[in-house]
C-alpha cells in the first residue's frame, strides 16, 4: 500500500461490492511470496470479515501463477507483472494505476485488446467509483 493505493479495507470494500454484483465469481488473491504475502493476508482477513468467499494463493510459484491465469475468465489488478502476463495470455484485464502513471494506462497493452475492450485501465479512486468504472462497458460483462 502507498498513499495513492488502497489498503486492505478499500480492497475489501471493492471486492465485496464486486462480489455482490457477481455472486458466482470466484475470488482469488495472488502475488509474490516475499513482497505481497503480508498485504494479501490483510486483504484476505478483510474479506473473511465481510464474508466474501475467496482463496488466498499469494506465494505460489511463477508456473502455478501462469496455470491459474490460464484458467481465469478475467483479471482485475494493480500494475505488476501478473496483469501484463494475463494480457500476454489474452485474458481480459482491468488494471488500476497510480495517478502519476496516467501516461502508462494504454501505452503498452496490445492494441487488439484495447480495441476489443478486453484490456481496460483506470486511475485508483474510491472503491465504489472504481466499481462503476469496471462495470461500465468492460467487455467481459458484455459477453456471456
Amino acid at each position: 500500500k502507498s498513499i495513492y493505493m488502497w489498503g486492505s479495507k478499500e480492497w475489501g470494500d471493492f471486492i465485496k461490492t464486486y462480489y455482490k454484483l457477481h455472486p458466482k465469481s470466484k475470488i482469488v488473491i495472488v502475488g509474490g511470496k516475499s513482497i505481497d504475502m503480508q498485504f494479501s493476508d490483510e486483504v484476505s482477513g478483510a474479506l473473511y470479515g465481510r464474508r466474501v468467499p475467496h482463496k488466498n494463493l499469494c506465494g505460489t510459484t511463477a508456473g502455478e501463477c501462469v496455470a491459474l491465469l490460464k484458467k481465469l475468465r478475467y483479471f482485475i489488478a494493480f500494475p505488476s507483472g501478473l496483469p501484463i502476463l494475463a494480457c500476454a495470455l489474452s485474458k481480459p484485464v482491468f488494471m488500476f494505476y497510480l495517478p502519476f502513471h496516467d501516461k502508462l494506462l494504454y501505452s503498452w497493452s496490445p492494441p487488439e485488446m484495447i480495441r476489443e475492450e478486453t484490456y481496460k485501465a483506470a486511475i485508483f479512486c474510491a472503491p465504489n467509483d472504481m466499481i462503476k468504472q469496471v462495470e461500465a462497458g468492460w467487455s467481459p460483462w458484455k459477453k456471456k
